[in-house]
């Protein structure tokens, strides 16, 4: 018995693991690299918030626009996080720790 042939639409397509990756050395970009700047300049950004040009603590900035950065930050930090150490799965574990029932023994005297 012979299957039918499937219309050119459903056939399975070759998937090319590098071509995205040629695609951004083609145009000289790399995200990783971006990232890093993008990181250092926020750094730079929260310690001229803090210190003035002569390294003396401001008496005043923004602590909501600090915060705002520092989440930034730590969405970078935890984004390239993952290109040098491989992703550990979080198992939580969890144990019945309900204590055990009462028991009332009745005896007739």
């Amino acid at each position: 018995m012979q299957l039918p042939k499937l219309p050119d639409h459903l056939l399975p397509t070759v998937v090319e693991p590098n071509k995205s990756v040629d695609k951004l050395n083609q145009l000289g970009f790399d995200p990783i690299q971006r990232l890093v700047i993008l990181h250092d300049n926020i750094d730079k950004e929260l310690n001229n918030m803090l210190y003035d040009e002569d390294g003396e603590p401001r008496k005043k900035f923004s602590q909501v626009a600090y915060a705002a950065l520092l989440g930034i930050q730590a969405k970078i930090s935890n984004d390239l996080m993952r290109y040098g150490y491989a992703r550990v799965t979080e198992v939580v574990e969890t144990r019945d720790v309900s204590p055990e029932p009462i028991r009332i023994v009745l005896n007739k005297k």
